[in-house]
Parts: structure tokens; sequence; C-alpha cells
């Protein structure tokens, strides 16, 4: 057998398997959200040899090492009035467009800082310093705990339910753990660009992504030093640094001391056939990327919000030992968040059902994306939602859409309102008919947090080209 006919056999099979796949599952997770939170912390030095220089020169606890941090978020959404599982959910964030600038101190870490040049994360990696085609991806494959808390299990999610996933870190993780024996990474130091960790898990070899399991569990997050360059300027170093050969990238800086960072939304990637950002919905069937595509979604940052940065662009200056999380911490020490980067569905890409099928579309035309300032870990989930929908005083519709067979509505209404009722009728003034029990109402992502959000879906067959839909709901709380 020819090894031609055993590929073209091969790609024939796998073909076949995802169209069984992709039939048994019709109903797939809607893709709510995706974020990556991006944060400061320093670490002390873990390298033996390094251990030993800085312990011979006032101790290696008087010096830290700071790192850029990204944390991703991927919200799922199921928009359905009954509940969806699926084996897996992959999700592909390609070329972030946000550059960076660091000092130490007031100096800047690399000549191209000086001269007012920001670099993407994919510069941030020690053999990728000086390629301007490097490119960045977060490939993150999502389950569900299985019976011993781990990756693996299936998603299950109830109808109206949105859940948020992030990587999984272990119970004991800690940096210590990370890094040692020197020089490894166990799942989050990003250092070495050819172990891929952002797209195969390091602990579990898996091939899918990242694993990430339900929750936000920020104590660690893919990590980056090389914030320098080995060409640094020479006054970015101490003296006994400098004496002992020590020129490098990463940088250790006394815990008194400051670290600066900069950051701003931009371009990072040079091909030109290549969008400003990518984000890919997969099935998690096939680990081929071109295969296993449920829905790509390019973006122009043409149409990034930056409202709440009016200079586009923040800076952050921090004492060393205030963002320190030591070796055996096993908390999230004292990283600090800074910024977030946030692509939300829209509201009318929700009610559509757009977002619901296979498709290839400008990412723009289905989700709003934003760069903001963040400080709070937890506050910054909620960054970009603001934008979409306003804190509503009663029941208010924020989008529609109808179909040949069907009405779809997105409303906001206060917490307090619920019992909700479906009336229509062929005139404004007539609306006597009850069509609650033909129509689904679902909890929809709300995007105000004063409020709730409803998307309701009503069976319209047989009702004409003029009809008219009121949908109202009553107090739970009483006078």
């Amino acid at each position: 057998m020819s090894s031609d006919f055993l590929h073209l056999y091969r790609a024939c099979l796998l073909g076949l398997m995802l169209m069984a796949g992709t039939q048994a599952q019709t109903k797939y997770p809607v893709v709510q959200k995706v974020q990556l939170h991006f944060s400061a912390v320093s670490h002390y030095s873990t390298v033996s040899a390094r251990v030993a220089l800085y312990n011979a020169n006032g101790g290696n606890s008087n010096y830290a090492v700071p790192f850029l941090v990204c944390d991703p978020v991927v919200t799922l959404y199921n928009p359905y009035p009954v509940p969806i599982t699926v084996n897996r959910l992959r999700v592909r964030i390609s070329d972030p467009p946000v550059g960076f600038r660091f000092k130490k101190n007031n100096i800047y870490l690399r000549p191209d800082y000086a001269n007012g040049t920001y670099l993407g994360l994919a510069r941030l990696q020690n053999q990728n310093e000086s390629s301007t085609y490097a490119r960045k991806h977060f490939t993150l494959v999502l389950t569900d705990r299985n019976g011993v808390g781990k990756p693996g299990a299936q998603i299950t999610l109830q109808p109206g339910e949105s859940r948020r996933f992030s990587p999984w870190v272990e119970s004991n993780w800690s940096w210590g753990l990370e890094t040692t024996p020197d020089f490894t990474s166990r799942a989050f130091n990003d250092w070495n660009s050819s172990k891929e960790l952002t797209n195969v898990d390091g602990r579990t070899s898996n091939i899918f992504g990242a694993e990430c399991l339900p929750g936000t569990d920020f104590r660690a997050g893919f990590q980056w030093d090389h914030l320098g360059t080995l060409g640094r300027p020479t006054v970015s170093y101490y003296p006994f640094e400098q004496a002992s050969g020590l020129m490098n990238g990463w940088v250790a800086i006394k815990t008194t001391e400051t670290f600066g960072v900069e950051a701003r939304p931009q371009r990072v990637v040079s091909s030109t056939s290549e969008p400003d950002l990518r984000i890919t919905v997969l099935y998690g069937i096939y680990d081929t990327l071109s295969i296993d595509t449920r829905q790509d979604f390019p973006f122009s940052l043409s149409g990034l919000d930056t409202s709440e940065l009016p200079s586009g662009k923040l800076s952050r200056t921090f004492v060393c030992r205030d963002i320190l999380q030591s070796t055996t911490d096993t908390t999230i020490g004292g990283k600090h968040l800074f910024s977030t980067l946030t692509a939300v569905a829209k509201p009318e890409a929700l009610t559509s059902g757009r977002l619901e099928g296979n498709l290839s579309v400008s990412g723009n035309s289905c989700y709003q994306l934003s760069f903001a300032e963040s400080v709070i870990f937890n506050e910054a989930l909620n960054a970009g939602d603001a934008r979409l929908g306003p804190k509503v005083n009663q029941p208010t519709v924020l989008h529609f859409v109808r179909e040949a067979s069907r009405f779809r509505l997105f409303m906001a209404a206060p917490t307090a309102f619920g019992n909700w009722k479906v009336m229509g009728g062929t005139s404004p003034d007539h609306l006597d008919t009850d069509l609650t029990a033909q129509s689904t109402i679902v909890d929809a992502p709300g995007f105000h947090p004063t409020n709730q959000s409803k998307l309701i879906t009503i069976d319209t067959t047989g009702f004409g080209p003029r009809y008219f839909v009121r949908v109202a709901g009553t107090s739970v709380l009483g006078d």
C-alpha cells in the first residue's frame, strides 16, 4: 500500500469522524467572551548559579526578577432551552494585539523601548527577542473536572448558563514547583518558545492545548521574564553583575527599587495576510487546526474600544517587593493586574443565533473588542460588558430579530423582575394571546452588574407578516 494512499485514506477517515461527531453533537456552547488579563509579578531567582551570585552580593532575597503575566479566561454560554454536553471545546487566540515596554527604575530595558517601540508577547521569549516574524498563540482546551479534580470530563451547561474557564492551576502550585529543577517549566514559565506551553500542556502533554477548567485561578498565569535583551543597556546592570559576565535579557532588581510597565493596543503580527487578532473556536475532535475549526473570527483594531484609556496607553510603576510572590507561596502573593483585553459577544450576535452555527466572519461584527486599565482581577472579569448594555430601570429590549418561524428578543431588566409572560396579537392595541407556553426564556449574559438579561425565543409559525409581541414581568420582591 503506497504512502500516498495511506495519507488519502487517513484524511478521508478523519473527515468521516469529524462529520459523525458534528452530526451527533448538533448544539455547541457559544463563546460569549474571551479575555486576556495582563499583570506584573516578581520572583526570587531559582536557578542555582544566579542564586549563588545574588547570595554573594547582599542576599538572593534582596533581589527580585519581574515577570509579565497573562491569564486567559474564556466564557461559554448555552443559549438553548435544553442542557447541552460536549466532550471538550478548544479556543485559539492568535497574535494578541498588545505591545509592552519595561523599565528598571527609570531605565528602559531595551534600546527599542527607548526609541518608542512596544513589543508583543512573542518577542519576550529569549529565542525570539530579535525576530520580527515571531508569533504568539494561545490554544486552550476546555473540559470539566474529573472525579479526582483534574481536567478531562465532559462539559454540561444548563439552559441559559454561562461558565468561565481558565488554565488549570494545581492546588499545590507554587513558583518553586513550577521552576524546579533549573531551567524547567511545569506549565506556565513560558521562556522557551520550543516548549509551546501556551499550546501544549506541559503537565499532561495534551496536544489539544493548555488544560483549562471551570472557574478562575489567578495564582499562576503564563509568564515571561525576558523583558530586556541580551544587549540591554549596561547602566541597567549592577556593577557586580557586569563583573560576573552575567549579561542577560532577564533582569534582577533590588526589592526596594522599581519596575515599570507600559502597554498599549497595537498590531504585533508582521504578515500582511494575517488580521490584527484572530480567535478560532475548534471542535476539539482532532488536533489539526484546519480540520478541527468550527468558527473563525479575524479582528481589526479599527473596531477597538479604548474609551476607558483616554491616552491610548497605560503606565504603571511597582516597587518590586510589592509584586513579590515567593518561591513557596501557594497564593496569588503580590501579583498585580494592570490591563485587560476583552472580546465580548454583542447582544445582536446572541439574539440572532449567529454564534450558534459554523461560520467564518469578521470578529468585529459579532464581538466588541476593548482594551482597558484594570486593577482588581474579579472586577476585570466584567470588563467590556457595560459598553454593550446600559443600566435599565424597567424591562427593556436591547435587540430583536424576526425570522421565518421565530422571533428572538434580547432583554435587560432590573434584578427584581420575574414572572415573565409573553403576549401577542395582530394589533399593538390587542395583545391578548398568551404565547408564554410556546416561548422559551433563558438567562442571557448580563451587560450591567445591576441588571439581569433574558434571551426570549417565540415560535411564530402561522402568525403572518404583521404580528406584535409584548413581554412583561413583575417584581418578585412585592410591596
